[in-house]
């Protein structure tokens, strides 16, 4: 599944949109925007979660990709509807609904393990990248 960025924040988003966010001033406050790229940048979306009342992306950070980032889903427009046959839906550590790779749900901690650069989650979080990227 691939993404483009839409609005730059929330406060961009029209009003009908906007009314339909759970939450707001708590998305407001964690700082749920798309600063770090210009509007019609694409990502692969190598995640979803329901965090609050809300879909988020879990997409990689740009420029380096080094970690996935968690998103505002509404953000966003989907250009590539293409379901990953990576994908698994589960209940995350945190008790939210999530769609991600499997390693997620099996490596606890991993997207703190990843930014603490373990070896191994860094490993793994490559291979998704390439898994994802060829289109898988």
């Amino acid at each position: 599944m691939k993404v483009r960025v839409k609005y730059k924040t929330i406060q961009d988003m029209p009003p009908e949109s906007m009314n339909l966010l759970s939450n707001v001033e708590m998305l407001r406050r964690i700082g749920c925007n798309t600063e770090f790229a210009p509007i019609g940048t694409e990502f692969v979306v190598y995640g979803m979660e329901i965090f609050e009342g809300n879909l988020m992306y879990y997409l990689a950070n740009p420029p380096d990709e080094s970690y996935p980032i968690l998103c505002l889903a509404a953000l966003f427009e989907i250009f590539d509807p293409t379901i990953s046959q990576n994908w698994e839906c589960g209940i995350n550590g945190s008790g939210h609904f999530a769609i991600w790779p499997s390693s997620w749900f099996k490596i606890s901690f991993y997207h703190v393990r990843l930014s603490d650069g373990d070896y191994d989650v860094a490993k793994d979080w490559q291979e998704i990248r390439q898994l994802f990227n060829a289109g898988k």
